[in-house]
């Protein structure tokens, strides 16, 4: 099973955005995934610091096959960290919505 790690705008969204997040990670599961989802980790550690969400993070996507970016992704300061990793790695991006290779 491919395991895809979800990225995007958590902080300053409304409930860190864990809706979207879950909504992802349920279309993506449907797809025969296997989810890495930042807002398990928010559910599980609330009240962290941003770097200890960002270190969490960091580990998931370096576990992961893919990543898949929510919308404003290009906005956020840790999903734009995210994104940059994956490239720098040659780890395959598409659009969480969409499917889209990016």
């Amino acid at each position: 099973m491919r395991t895809i790690y979800l990225s995007g705008p958590m902080t300053g969204h409304e409930n860190f955005n864990i809706p979207a997040f879950d909504k992802a990670a349920e279309s993506w599961r449907t797809k025969g995934y296997a989810v890495l989802n930042p807002a398990d980790t928010a559910r599980t550690y609330p009240g962290k610091e941003w770097s200890f969400y960002m270190k969490h993070g960091i580990r998931n996507l370096l576990a992961a096959d893919a990543v898949a970016v929510l919308p404003g992704w290009e906005k956020s300061k840790g999903a734009t960290l995210e994104v940059q990793i994956a490239r720098a790695l040659q780890i395959p991006i598409y659009d969480a919505l969409t499917g889209d290779l990016l």
